[in-house]
């Protein structure tokens, strides 16, 4: 008020940061990280865009008709606040590209908040169309597919989720109770036949190099490298034998952090590179000798339900040639399954 700014514009940026930080670390009803945000993002930014244009215009007539004294002041108080609301419009880099589209992004929270399962899912959709490679979307599509029962298109979601953000305790806790609704859905169609559960044995390697994050990895490999240049360089000149001693152990530990580093990155690539899964979408599906309605059915001697991982072996013209069970290969149309890999195109 000293500064000839109204309070209530204050008060109002004051409510909108306070509500931003509740959802930046708050929990949520369907997650935790990064899918906190998701509530009620689109609001606030066109709250603080709002509060922050009157903030503005009161401050340029501050600037003009008050002494130099009062002027900066004001300067420096609009500067700080500036600062402080830009961390409001998005909250976590995941959620900058949605701020574009807050109306959509909030029909998708509430629906999702209310469970309206298939209207959510509709609307995740939409956003993940538009922003394929955002973790958070991915996420909170799987889970309203799993809740709306479409196993298909959850599992695949939070496979897609998981290999983006494979560190992310969430995402990771709701794909792992996905698969074993899968594997209870598989069981119940074993009643009443002479089959087998099947199992995953072609995601053992798979599994494991997912779990490496490349971007952890690229960090603790620089900051080894610079290490291991900052031993070899001062080494020489420290005329202490036990400090040479113990800056020749540092030098040998970051050298094999940088040799671990570099392998798990390797290993990662080779991994990813090697293989193809795939998810299937839906439980109603033939496969076929080869890629082709006339060709002859293939009988399985285990029971195929939506949301199962197979390793695509070929692709060819709306076929896609899986790698079953039993080792052997059969085909089905390919908009029948999906492809978790697709996110890191």
């Amino acid at each position: 008020e000293r500064l000839g700014l109204e309070r209530e514009v204050a008060e109002e940026l004051g409510e909108v940061l306070r509500e931003s930080q509740s959802i930046r670390y708050g929990r949520s009803r369907h997650g935790e990280g990064e899918d906190e945000a998701h509530a009620d993002v689109g609001k606030l930014a066109k709250r603080a865009s709002g509060a922050l244009k009157s903030l503005h215009e009161q401050a340029v007539v501050v600037l003009r008709d008050r002494p130099l004294k009062s002027a900066a002041k004001a300067g420096i108080v609009l500067c700080g606040l500036l600062v402080l609301s830009g961390g409001l419009a998005a909250p976590k880099m995941a959620h900058a590209q949605v701020v574009a589209q807050p109306d959509l992004l909030g029909r998708a929270v509430e629906a999702h908040e209310s469970h309206e399962w298939e209207v959510a899912v509709e609307r995740w959709r939409e956003l993940e169309e538009a922003h394929p490679r955002n973790a958070s979307i991915l996420h909170a599509l799987g889970v309203a597919c799993l809740q709306a029962s479409d196993f298909g298109c959850g599992l695949l979601a939070l496979e897609r989720a998981s290999l983006l953000r494979p560190r992310h305790r969430s995402i990771t806790k709701n794909l792992d109770v996905a698969r074993q609704m899968r594997r209870v859905k598989a069981i119940e169609a074993l009643r009443g036949r002479s089959q087998v559960l099947a199992g995953e044995d072609d995601f053992f390697w798979w599994d494991i190099a997912r779990k490496v994050d490349p971007a952890l990895m690229a960090i603790l490999l620089l900051m080894s490298i610079w290490v291991v240049i900052a031993v070899a360089l001062v080494r020489p000149r420290v005329e202490d034998g036990v400090k040479r001693d113990l800056m020749g152990l540092i030098g040998v530990l970051a050298l094999l952090m940088v040799l671990g580093s570099s392998g798990a990155w390797l290993f990662r690539a080779e991994v990813m590179a090697a293989t193809t899964p795939v998810v299937l979408l839906t439980t109603d599906v033939t496969f076929r000798d080869g890629p082709s309605e006339h060709a002859a059915e293939r009988r399985l001697n285990s029971p195929i339900v939506a949301g199962m991982r197979f390793v695509q072996e070929e692709k060819r013209q709306g076929w896609v040639k899986l790698r079953l069970p039993d080792d052997s290969s059969g085909w089905i149309e390919a908009s029948r399954v999906g492809d978790v890999t697709s996110v890191l195109d």
